[in-house]
């Protein structure tokens, strides 16, 4: 009887001791805040002597409280693992990184060689074509496939635009020439291929000379220009006025460059962009007179498919 006595004694004295291990068994917990490639981790943890964050993109930390820039969007899975003197644990969950604007553009820092954008060889119906400057992007005349075909300007479906995550900028002609807003091509003494019918698509093929400096850079907000309104019977300006375009995405391109239509404007009105399509306005300068002829007169619109 003692000796059970004993015995149950000893396992009890092995019990709480069992407990008081399992009591200083380390429990780590995080939780976070995402705003935009930024977010913010904060740990909880008892019982432990280190903690150590993986991100999920190869890039680590010790700290208690960090603050982590994502390079690109995606899911990450992020670890936090806590080391005390009676072992460790780990907690997993996932963060979202949605993508940019500008990741979209490029393709963000993966895509070493850029992204190429083309224009799009069918029209998107109710918003490709030509129109007044106006906010709210009215079009008087949609636009049809192949357009440019039609008008004898089909090879300038191939040029490439390729936009960086640094901020380079390029534009591969394939033929030597740029599609070019006749006026301009005029007036610089570029032209090589007018539009069979320039009353309808006042564009032509021009000779290009490549920018290995150029630059492109993107702003949202309000965006004023100085324009002359057309009368395209006569070809005379009626009205010089100045229309802003309030909360819009612009694409400037920086140098001896262009986006899509080469203008004396090199900046351009981002209607909607997606990580295979966007939409862009184009400021088309169409007056031949001198007074005017810096001042654009037409809105074209446009589809633009990535490469």
């Amino acid at each position: 009887m003692k000796r059970n006595i004993q015995l149950l004694l000893a396992l009890l004295v092995l019990s709480v001791l069992g407990a008081c291990d399992k009591e200083e068994a380390p429990i780590v917990d995080f939780y976070f805040q995402v705003n935009g490639y930024e977010v913010s981790f904060k740990s909880k943890s008892v019982h432990t002597d280190a903690l150590l964050w993986s991100f999920g993109d190869d890039e680590t930390s010790t700290e208690a409280n960090v603050v982590h820039t994502y390079k690109q969007s995606g899911e990450y899975v992020v670890t936090l693992k806590g080391t005390g003197k009676d072992g460790e644990f780990t907690e997993q969950k996932s963060v979202t990184i949605l993508a940019s604007p500008e990741e979209i553009l490029t393709g963000g820092p993966k895509a070493v060689n850029g992204k190429k954008w083309i224009l799009s060889k069918v029209a998107t119906n109710g918003k490709d074509g030509a129109g007044p400057i106006k906010p709210g992007f009215p079009i008087a005349q949609s636009a049809i496939d192949n357009v440019l075909a039609l008008v004898g300007l089909g090879a300038e479906y191939d040029n490439e635009f390729v936009f960086f995550a640094d901020g380079r900028y390029k534009v591969n002609d394939q033929n030597g020439m740029v599609l070019s807003g006749l006026v301009h091509s005029v007036a610089s003494q570029s032209i090589r291929i007018p539009s069979a019918d320039p009353a309808i698509v006042p564009l032509s093929a021009a000779a290009h000379a490549p920018d290995d400096n150029a630059k492109w850079k993107m702003t949202r907000g309000n965006f004023s220009i100085d324009v002359g309104h057309l009368d395209l019977a006569s070809g005379k300006v009626l009205l010089e006025e100045t229309v802003t375009f309030e909360d819009v995405t612009t694409l400037t391109i920086e140098g001896a460059e262009f986006f899509g239509i080469r203008d004396f404007t090199q900046t351009y009105v981002i209607k909607e962009l997606l990580p295979n399509r966007m939409q862009v306005a184009f400021f088309l300068h169409a007056s031949q007179d001198p007074a005017t002829i810096m001042k654009p007169s037409l809105m074209l619109h446009l589809t633009y498919e990535a490469k």
